[in-house]
C-alpha cells in the first residue's frame, strides 16, 4: 500500500475508534443494513455526516445486506463480500461502491486486537450530480471498473478528513459540504466512477448529468 495511503487511512481509523458503535456479536442474517442508524450518542455525529461507523468484535455469519448508494471502507480487519458470482475477501486497501437495492452477502471474516472497524458513507445524489456536472467528460473513467477500488493518495486524504469531523461537529455545517464534494470529486477520478453513476436512479439529477457527459 501506497505509504500516503496508508497514513491517511491510519487517521481515519484512530478517528472511527473513538466514535464507533460497538457491536459484540451480530447473529446470523442480522447484519446491519446500509442505512443510518438512529441518532443518538456516537450515531448522532456519524449521521450528521451520512454515516455509519461500526465495530465488531470478532468474525461473523455471512448475512444479507441492503445499501443505499454507498462508499464502504474497512479500516480495521477485513471482510467477505459476495455480489452475483464475485466473492471476494477484502480490507483497506480497497473500498467497495454498493449500488441501491443491489443484494450483498457479507461478514466479516478477520479482526485484530481492535475489533474490525469499517465506515458505511452514503453518496448523496445531488452533491454527485453537481460534481459530475461540473467535470469535462474527459476526466470521469467510463471503462467497466472491478468490483473493489483501489485508493489514491488524494482520494484517502480526502475520505481521512471526513471521517475527522466526527472530532469537530462544531466545524461540520461549513466544512462537511466541501469535504462531501472532494471525496465525491477524488471517487470519479478513480476507475470506480462508472459504477457511481450506475447505482443511481435513472430520473436523479446525477443520471441526467452522466448523460450529458457520455452524449
Amino acid at each position: 500500500m501506497d505509504t500516503e495511503v496508508g497514513a491517511a487511512l491510519d487517521r481515519a481509523a484512530r478517528t472511527a475508534l473513538v466514535h464507533a458503535d460497538r457491536v459484540a456479536t451480530v447473529p446470523r442474517g442480522a447484519w446491519p443494513d446500509g442505512g443510518l442508524l438512529p441518532v443518538s450518542g456516537a450515531s448522532g455525529r456519524a449521521a450528521a455526516l451520512q454515516m455509519r461507523v461500526s465495530q465488531v468484535d470478532g468474525p461473523t455469519d455471512l448475512g444479507y445486506q441492503r445499501y443505499v448508494p454507498s462508499l464502504s471502507v474497512v479500516l480495521v480487519g477485513r471482510k467477505r463480500s459476495i455480489v452475483g458470482d464475485d466473492d471476494q475477501q477484502w480490507g483497506r486497501e480497497h473500498f467497495l461502491i454498493t449500488p441501491v437495492d443491489l443484494p450483498v452477502v457479507a461478514g466479516v471474516t478477520d479482526v485484530e486486537d481492535r475489533g474490525f472497524v469499517s465506515v458505511v458513507w452514503r453518496l448523496d445524489p445531488v452533491v454527485v450530480g453537481e460534481v459530475v456536472a461540473s467535470m469535462s467528460r474527459s476526466t470521469v473513467p467510463l471503462v467497466e471498473p472491478p468490483r473493489l477500488g483501489t485508493w489514491t493518495p488524494a482520494l484517502a486524504d480526502a475520505f481521512a478528513r471526513l471521517v475527522g469531523l466526527l472530532d469537530t461537529p462544531e466545524d461540520v455545517p461549513v466544512l462537511f459540504p466541501l469535504v462531501s464534494r472532494e471525496v465525491v470529486l477524488r471517487l470519479l477520478q478513480t476507475e470506480q466512477a462508472p459504477r457511481i453513476l450506475a447505482a443511481l436512479d435513472n430520473e436523479s439529477v446525477v443520471a441526467r448529468a452522466a448523460a450529458l457527459l457520455i452524449d
